[in-house]
């Protein structure tokens, strides 16, 4: 397990450095070259596409727009999801009914039809983006975080509390949150997994702004050359993008589950 959290630190370590490397390098796309479909090579390890761009430096610098959408996405839907499910435990249950029943009609929107046709329309860029993803992705999270709370409340210790009069604000501080932090947190990675899937997805089809590389717009790029034998190679840096960067999230998650378990058998023991 320590090799495992070794690894973990080793590559969020080269994410982070990678995304600041593109952010201060200033450019918001690669050079066009006359090396038009060039080979893995060591000038380009990864190739170029049509234009002669460099496709590892067009994944690179897709990389800090990308990492912004997901944890953007993943903290602001986390929070406000948090916060809706605080209040509907705190109501009475009347209001708790009604509150409920506003989540279920959100959630029968199609909402992956919604955040096409909107972004169709919009063009987003990077803030757009994430507010579109945020409109449409918290009420998902709200029912989750609101068992996983409902279930805290009811702890004996938390019962206890409150016959002693302790307020909700003492409860949320000293009982409540400690204890969902961690499953907190795994919810907020998934949540930024599905965002960067659906950012990619939304690129892919053209739909987003095309002004800034994004490692849905470089796979959709591949579409019109496919009859080229070359045209495989320039899936593979925006593949490998996401691919490692979806796992990264996905072992984050792993670590703040074991993290949630063991510190749920800590609290019952």
């Amino acid at each position: 397990m320590k090799v495992l959290n070794g690894l973990f630190i080793v590559l969020l370590t080269a994410l982070i450095v990678i995304t600041a490397a593109a952010v201060f390098d200033g450019r918001t796309d690669a050079i066009m070259t006359a090396d038009e479909l060039a080979p893995f090579s060591s000038q380009y390890w990864l190739g170029t596409n049509d234009l002669g761009q460099d496709l590892l430096q067009r994944t690179w610098l897709a990389t800090p727009d990308s990492l912004l959408i997901a944890l953007g996405t993943g903290i602001i839907v986390t929070f406000i999801a948090l916060c809706y499910a605080l209040l509907t435990a705190k109501s009475g249950a009347r209001m708790q009914q009604i509150l409920l029943r506003i989540i279920d009609i959100q959630l029968a929107f199609p909402h992956l039809l919604l955040a096409i046709l909107l972004a169709a329309y919009i063009q987003p860029n990077t803030a757009w983006l994430i507010a579109l993803l945020v409109f449409l992705g918290w009420p998902r999270e709200v029912r989750e975080l609101y068992v996983l709370i409902s279930l805290e409340i009811q702890r004996d210790s938390v019962i206890q509390a409150r016959q002693f009069g302790a307020s909700f604000s003492y409860l949320l501080r000293r009982h409540l949150l400690p204890r969902i932090l961690p499953n907190v947190a795994g919810i907020m990675i998934n949540v930024s997994k599905r965002a960067i899937l659906h950012a990619s997805g939304l690129a892919f089809l053209g739909v987003t702004d095309p002004s800034k590389p994004t490692w849905g717009g470089m796979i959709a790029d591949v579409i019109p050359l496919l009859y080229y034998p070359e045209a495989i190679q320039l899936i593979v840096a925006p593949a490998l993008a996401l691919v490692g960067f979806i796992s990264l999230l996905t072992f984050t998650g792993y670590l703040l589950e074991r993290k949630a378990l063991a510190l749920s058998r800590s609290i019952d023991e």
